[in-house]
């Protein structure tokens, strides 16, 4: 499970970004939204600016 890692990641201090609106609802069941939301970013809506 995709989640499982991710906490294994955040406990390391290692975390990748969150895409919270890409995240299944079922990742709450491993992580605290909380931890999740410390970690999320958003997405331009022009993919171009981050070239």
């Amino acid at each position: 499970m995709v989640a499982l890692r991710w906490l294994q990641a955040y406990d390391a201090g290692v975390a990748a970004p969150v895409v919270l609106s890409a995240t299944s609802e079922r990742a709450l069941d491993v992580v605290p939204f909380e931890v999740l939301r410390a970690h999320s970013v958003d997405v331009p809506p022009d993919l171009s600016a981050l070239d």
